[in-house]
């Protein structure tokens, strides 16, 4: 992920940037989640508001999953907790972790008040979800599976009929339920997130830089999505010249194309410093061209080629819905806008 070397802009929401965006270079998630820590004044442990806690021995008792304490360790995790936790429970339980009194103010303008707009919010939004309809979670669960299924057989079909145009709906499906297994990566562990690494983009990786990253810190200079295209592509509201402007028009399909193989590259790249965070699921990714081969019977040269073309238009789906459209419409708020309150809210977030 390309840092900005030439000009890093302030944030108007007064949040302070890692130290290495600005410095040029190449910031990875895992750089993203250290240096993050030099700030977040969590001295080693979890930070939760102005309190510091050892949760060691709670990371394998952690209902979703060891990887949110594993990867959050050493910083400031008070969004995550709030956003994740809607009930009181979770505040008992930490009180048995508790360590001692935070000594620095949080690097982050969100207050999370009591009578705030949040947490009034949490608090009437927990009997509509428990008395919710459970039929929407079965449909997307269905659709979920369904789309995988579409990826591979057109991904098979491609292959085995030399057909490129198979591959251009293959690649658009592999992107569709790319994005659909995104939501299964928020919740606890389970099977579905997997699907995400058909794309050869990781759940690991990913919850770091679009949960905790993006979601925490939506368009913000700490929002890792942010940053992840500067200097080629610039989502703040900087002043671009007539040449950046330009160029943009010409590097964004070319991110698009690229979108799934991009953090392929950087994580072979960056090996020998990661590979032992590596696990068994990393390999997931692989089984689309396995199947592409052994059902499609083609030599593997026809499957290599044939595979990249369909990642490289699920990328392109990606890039272009996922990211571009999804994430920065020119409504939607960016560090360095106007902050925007209305004055029927209560004040908090």
């Amino acid at each position: 992920m390309l840092a900005n070397k030439a000009f890093v802009p302030k944030s108007s929401l007064g949040i302070k940037p890692i130290p290495s965006r600005g410095k040029g270079g190449v910031v990875t998630t895992y750089m993203w989640i250290k240096e993050k820590q030099i700030d977040d004044g969590a001295e080693g442990l979890w930070r939760i508001h102005d309190n510091i806690y050892d949760l060691t021995k709670f990371v394998n008792k952690h209902p979703g999953g060891s990887d949110w304490l594993v990867l959050t360790k050493g910083t400031d995790i008070t969004e995550a907790f709030e956003v994740h936790h809607l009930t009181e429970l979770p505040n008992e339980v930490l009180k048995k972790y508790f360590v001692k009194n935070a000594v620095t103010e949080r690097n982050s303008p969100f207050t999370f008040e009591e009578n705030g707009f949040y947490r009034t919010l949490k608090k009437k939004i927990q009997p509509v979800l428990k008395n919710g309809s459970k039929r929407s979670y079965t449909k997307s669960k269905f659709f979920t599976d369904f789309l995988l299924v579409l990826s591979f057989l057109f991904s098979i079909f491609a292959v085995k009929f030399w057909n490129f145009g198979l591959g251009v709906f293959g690649g658009v499906f592999l992107g569709m339920v790319t994005v659909a297994a995104h939501n299964y990566f928020h919740m606890k562990d389970n099977f579905r997130m997997y699907y995400f690494q058909f794309s050869l983009l990781q759940v690991r990786e990913w919850r770091i830089s679009h949960a905790l990253s993006h979601h925490l810190y939506t368009n913000t200079i700490t929002d890792l999505e942010i940053s992840m295209f500067e200097p080629l592509l610039q989502y703040l509201p900087v002043d671009k010249k007539p040449l950046q402007k330009v160029l943009s028009l010409i590097l964004a399909p070319i991110m698009w194309i690229t979108f799934f193989h991009k953090p392929a590259i950087e994580r072979l790249i960056d090996f020998p410093h990661q590979y032992r965070q590596m696990k068994l699921t990393d390999l997931v990714g692989l089984l689309l061209p396995i199947c592409m081969y052994i059902f499609g019977k083609e030599n593997l040269l026809s499957v290599i080629i044939m595979w990249n073309f369909v990642l490289i238009c699920g990328g392109t789906y990606m890039g272009f819905v996922g990211l571009n459209a999804g994430h920065h419409h020119p409504d939607v708020f960016h560090d360095g806008d106007m902050p925007r309150q209305s004055p029927k809210w209560p004040r908090g977030i």
